[in-house]
């Protein structure tokens, strides 16, 4: 089978191609269905999240894959993917690690982002690269703010690399953060109540300029 797997009504702009290698005795027989996986919104991105849940979710739905059986995803640039449907019906993804290593903007690039994302500096609580992107962590008060914020994706273009990464504490960890200060969200963008919901331990947002994502 092959499929293709849009999820523009989920503001999601990566697409998922997705075609049948057959049964896979690659590195355990545990995983009994291997599927090459691509990830093209407009260019070859190394790895989509949504589009490999959304991949599983169709075969495990259409039955082409037993609930029982875990699906090992070949891709080109992120080696295997694994997923697997738990007792309670959701799935869950193994991807691989990519290390962040703390860094240190330089006042033009710490200058570029903060106007990029529209924040001040105490919002800022750490940053840090991995080989693809600038990880920013920031208060839950900002991530709050992103929601009804116009992101300047110029000024986060500046910042080399593939992405920005904005990342906070998730309301399983933190307290109530008070919200009734904040602009009303546009329609069809994360909400800023997100924060408060008790069942994430972290939050995230990726800006991808070149890949049109964000």
């Amino acid at each position: 089978i092959s499929a293709c797997l849009v999820g523009s009504e989920m503001c999601i702009r990566d697409r998922c191609c997705m075609l049948v290698c057959g049964r896979s005795v690659v590195l355990c027989t545990e995983y009994c269905y291997c599927y090459c996986i691509r990830f093209t919104p407009t260019v070859e991105v190394e790895l989509c999240g949504h589009a490999t849940l959304a991949a599983a979710h169709a075969l495990y739905e259409t039955k082409r894959v037993a609930p029982t059986q875990a699906i090992a995803f070949q891709t080109i640039h992120s080696g295997e993917l694994q997923a697997r449907m738990l007792a309670d019906g959701s799935i869950e993804l193994n991807f691989p690690v990519t290390e962040v290593t703390p860094v240190q903007l330089s006042p033009d690039l710490q200058s570029s982002l903060l106007l990029a994302l529209d924040m001040k500096e105490e919002d800022v609580l750490s940053t840090g690269k991995s080989i693809y992107d600038l990880v920013v962590e920031v208060s839950r008060e900002a991530f709050a703010r992103l929601a009804s914020t116009a992101i300047d994706f110029g000024k986060i273009a500046e910042q080399g690399g593939r992405a920005v990464l904005v990342t906070c504490v998730g309301g399983a960890r933190g307290g109530v953060v008070d919200l009734s200060a904040l602009k009303a969200t546009p329609p069809r963008t994360p909400q800023a109540a997100v924060v408060n919901d008790p069942k994430y331990d972290f939050l995230s947002r990726a800006f991808v300029p070149r890949y049109s994502i964000g």
